[in-house]
């Protein structure tokens, strides 16, 4: 069912780190037994899946080798070192797979919300931190948002870090990455959207906010936050009441933040 990892193929994973390698192939590598889950009970076929033979194995990660050697995945043996040099954590977590950029067309993104009552988005402009967008996505997912745009200036959405941090989200739900967020936003508005960008001053309290039955929630970059050219689509910029003395809170914390009243009030 596997075979061993030829010195070829060692180099062939490793370039995966590249962004150029994961644009040239059109996929990238996820790493751990739960985000190959997410990954096959999203549909996905990975090319190829690589496991650590040093480990014992349980019966859940044998059925998950089977299910995607079955559905046509090219399954290797490769020793603890090897996985080592694949990774890009310290603690290789036992398993890689190699899978295609899910790819979501705009307009088609755009007709699934037009016959819906209630839709929730979330958009991330330029935001740089890859721990932040993945937790934010996870935190969509979690929350049952419709969907999410990743604006160009951000991180690539299969950076490595990002797709850790989605826990699998990357594969619950229609993320589109590298869009032209102005663009994205005049289209959406021109939809029915409204546009709820998260500011800290000068904005309306989360508390007292009606949400419309159609919505985007922009969450801006770390450092600037919002971006002018996204702040003047908006409808209604947002805050958090503040209590204490901290001067901001953490990108994914706010955001989450957010989607949790967001459910609880609409």
């Amino acid at each position: 069912m596997a075979e061993r990892l030829s010195k070829a193929k060692l180099s062939y994973f490793r370039k995966f780190k590249q962004k150029k390698m994961r644009d040239e192939h059109d996929a990238y590598l996820i790493e751990g037994w739960h985000l190959l889950e997410a990954a096959l009970l999203s549909g996905a076929v990975p090319e190829f899946l690589v496991y650590d033979d040093s480990k014992v194995l349980g019966f859940r990660q044998l059925e998950e080798i089977e299910k995607a050697a079955v559905s046509g995945t090219t399954v290797f043996l490769a020793s603890r070192e090897e996985m080592v040099q694949i990774s890009e954590t310290q603690a290789p977590q036992g398993v890689f797979a190699l899978v295609r950029r899910k790819r979501f067309d705009w307009d088609e993104f755009c007709l699934n919300w037009t016959d819906q009552e209630t839709v929730r988005l979330v958009a991330l402009d330029e935001v740089a931190d890859p721990g932040n967008c993945g937790s934010i996505l996870r935190s969509a997912d979690w929350f049952g948002l419709d969907g999410a745009i990743v604006g160009k200036g951000g991180c690539e959405l299969e950076n490595a870090k990002v797709v850790r941090s989605t826990m699998g989200a990357i594969f619950n739900m229609p993320i589109l990455g590298n869009v032209d967020l102005g663009e994205a936003l005049s289209q959406l508005s021109s939809r029915g959207f409204s546009i709820i960008t998260a500011e800290l001053g000068g904005a309306v309290s989360l508390h007292e906010f009606e949400w419309p039955q159609k919505c985007v929630v922009v969450i801006g970059n770390e450092a600037r936050g919002v971006s002018k050219a996204v702040a003047s689509l908006s409808n209604q910029p947002l805050m958090i009441p503040k209590f204490g003395k901290s001067e901001s809170l953490n990108a994914a914390m706010a955001a989450s933040i957010i989607m949790s009243h967001w459910r609880l009030e609409s």
